[in-house]
């Protein structure tokens, strides 16, 4: 069993809901075995109260432990302390120095510009990139001007960051957090706290960045495009500027065979295309008309599968439209 010194409060689930909320499986040697007797357990589940830690499931009749991951949730509104202002301002000068050494060109900026500046404060923005390099986020916004930039500080982004790599020990997770950085579990799928946070600050209007991608990519081809921004846009109050934008020449700045890890190559190309914002009230509308036909159905059962299959198709057709548009944008940098 679990020893209760923990605090630790079990539930009971089944293994469909265990499965549908892609909690983590433990090693076999702790199905046998008390918790207590392993200190790396007991650290995961005596975190610090800084980070959310949902509680520990237990299936009785295997006898197996289930652990779900530790995710940070930031405070919410768009309000931001004035730690976390230094933080940003700091990592941004960074970026600007890192700049100077390097041949930037970005295209259609005024696309950005004008979402930053005429978009209501009620009308969250979402921006979507392919991900090259694990500078890619904070470096892109480097190329902002001083002035844009301290205009947006009080709403500065959000991003989601791989909680394997960002919020690794207690220095990185609070250097990330002051850095609007949001800690997210890969392996959690799209209900997991980390992207109801993302949703609640995007319908307070807050600024977004998703990688579509999931992870560093450069191979020179995208990789399949997950349905977290498609359920940004599916679920909040209001339809988000989605601004979409291509990235090139951060896989040279940072390659992954570098030498060292913290040093970047400089004199390096680097391209930005930015696209025009792109629209979803057809899919959306088609969603909302597919759902008042489900309701029509009697059985509850087959009612709540119907909406569940309707819900990952309008998903997959808003990624797919997303992955089409990046497509054009590439093709634009391989024109030029």
């Amino acid at each position: 069993g679990i020893n209760a010194e923990y605090g630790v409060f079990a539930n009971v689930f089944s293994q469909r809901r265990l499965r549908e909320m892609r909690v983590f499986l433990l090693p076999l040697s702790l199905q046998s075995s008390p918790i207590s007797s392993f200190p790396k357990c007991k650290s995961l589940l005596t975190r610090s109260p800084l980070f959310f830690t949902p509680p520990v499931s237990v299936n009785l009749k295997n006898r197996r432990i289930y652990h779900q991951q530790t995710v940070s949730v930031p405070p919410k509104g768009r309000r931001i302390s004035l730690l976390s202002k230094l933080t940003i301002c700091f990592v941004y000068f960074c970026c600007k120095f890192v700049l100077l050494f390097q041949r930037v060109e970005v295209i259609n900026k005024e696309a950005l510009d004008q979402a930053l500046k005429k978009r209501d404060q009620s009308v969250g923005l979402l921006t979507i990139s392919n991900h090259l390099s694990v500078v890619d986020d904070p470096l892109i916004w480097g190329m902002l001007p001083v002035k844009q930039f301290f205009e947006e500080l009080g709403r500065f982004r959000w991003v989601p960051g791989a909680h394997d790599i960002c919020f690794t020990n207690w220095w990185y997770s609070k250097f990330f957090s002051l850095g609007q950085v949001i800690s997210l579990n890969r392996k959690r799928g799209l209900h997991q706290p980390a992207m109801n946070q993302c949703l609640d600050l995007l319908n307070e209007g807050a600024w977004l960045h998703f990688f579509p991608e999931g992870k560093i990519n450069q191979t020179g081809s995208f990789h399949p495009f997950r349905y977290g921004s498609a359920r940004m846009i599916v679920e909040a109050d209001r339809h988000p500027i989605v601004i979409p934008f291509y990235i090139s020449g951060l896989d040279k700045v940072m390659s992954e065979s570098r030498k060292i890890f913290f040093l970047p190559s400089l004199f390096q190309d680097i391209k930005i295309y930015f696209g025009t914002p792109m629209d979803f009230s057809d899919v959306l509308e088609q969603h909302m008309k597919q759902c008042a036909d489900e309701s029509l159905t009697n059985d509850p059962r087959i009612a709540r599968r119907m909406r569940r299959i309707r819900w990952v198709s309008c998903l997959r057709t808003i990624s797919q439209k997303i992955e089409n548009e990046m497509i054009a944008l590439k093709a634009c940098h391989t024109k030029t």
